[in-house]
């Protein structure tokens, strides 16, 4: 018997893919569906009702270092968001419906992994696998004329204290075919693409490839503008943040919130300033990044505050510097403006006053 479904179930995972992109609380959704194989068992299940059903399992088989860092709990939570998602995307085929999705680990033994096949046709890369990602940030690939190199690099590293790790393309990359590769994992992980927009930027077929490559993946696309040309080509609509080429310092900064209005990814970039907070190397720093920390968050989540709790009683370069800690009571202040609560600071401890107990609570 010919079915109907088991034909479009890989375009509808696609499909999804493409939505789980447009939330960083979807994630993990994505990366799973991004790694998959797919095999679809047909006709599994039936059900009477409405003059008769046939049912299709779904079976994603994932590898390792996708699977393994799901939990039972987490791996139910995902089965079921996926499962209410494809069905919503299938709709009501006729005499057919879909009876469940699983996760199974990638096996060269099984035979439905034989004849599962990539959802994607891309190589399946898990970006925290990559030595051009920092691991738990979001991933910025930034695009720009090579001459620009310094000042990219400049950009992207000002932009790491807020939670984004920056792969700083080369542009005269034809002798070199490993950068090329280096390239392609880079297009094919990141989360966002930050066109470093100067005057010659269209002039490269490089950058108007990785823009393109961005356009077609479905990734949002940030121009910041450098010189007096406007965004061209399947670009020219987007709006271009106005940086200034010789300030790449104060132009993160401007982008910051655009970035993470683009990404959906608010609550990374806090706890991402929090734990820069946390791991301040000297004193100097730990002033920069307090008041840093202090202008961006208005409410602390019980984990970053427990965060700041427990590297204040290890990092010397926190109960150890005055600013914090002087008659102005920065810290102290800090706290009780974003949870409402009560402290006081004891040596290397930070008590709350409200039960008398050092946290956590």
């Amino acid at each position: 018997m010919a079915f109907y479904l088991p034909g479009k179930v890989p375009s509808y995972l696609i499909r999804l893919s493409h939505n789980y992109a447009t939330d960083s609380s979807n994630a993990q959704l994505k990366s799973v569906l991004d790694s998959a194989r797919v095999f679809v068992a047909e006709g599994v299940d039936y059900d009477n009702y409405n003059g008769g059903m046939d049912g299709h399992g779904v079976i994603l088989f994932l590898p390792l270092e996708i699977l393994g860092p799901i939990t039972p709990q987490d791996q139910k939570r995902l089965v079921d968001r996926l499962s209410t998602d494809l069905r919503a995307v299938a709709g009501n085929a006729p005499g057919e419906f879909l009876s469940y999705i699983q996760f199974e680990l990638n096996d060269d033994n099984d035979e439905s992994f034989k004849k599962s096949f990539p959802i994607s046709r891309r190589p399946q890369l898990a970006p925290d696998s990559l030595n051009i990602w920092k691991p738990d940030m979001i991933r910025v690939f930034v695009t720009h004329r090579d001459q620009y190199k310094a000042t990219a690099r400049e950009l992207a590293d000002a932009l790491e204290p807020f939670g984004f790790t920056c792969f700083v393309a080369h542009d005269t990359i034809t002798p070199m075919a490993e950068w090329r590769l280096e390239i392609m994992k880079g297009l094919q992980t990141m989360d966002i693409l930050l066109v470093f927009l100067t005057d010659d930027f269209h002039d490269s077929i490089w950058t108007d490839q990785e823009v393109g490559f961005a356009l077609g993946d479905a990734k949002p696309v940030i121009p910041v503008k450098l010189g007096t040309k406007d965004p061209q080509g399947f670009i020219s609509h987007l709006q271009a943040l106005n940086g200034a080429i010789d300030d790449p310092k104060g132009t993160a900064e401007l982008l910051v919130p655009v970035l993470a209005d683009a990404t959906k990814s608010k609550d990374r970039i806090q706890t991402a300033v929090v734990r820069a907070f946390t791991e301040s190397p000297d004193w100097g720093e730990t002033t920069k990044r307090f008041n840093r920390m202090k202008k961006l968050i208005e409410v602390l989540t019980d984990k970053e505050l427990q965060m700041i709790v427990d590297a204040y009683a290890k990092n010397d370069q926190l109960h150890g510097a005055s600013y914090l800690n002087n008659n102005h009571a920065r810290l102290k202040n800090f706290l009780a403006n974003t949870t409402g609560k009560t402290f006081r600071i004891e040596g290397n401890k930070v008590v709350s006053e409200k039960n008398e107990e050092k946290i956590p609570f």
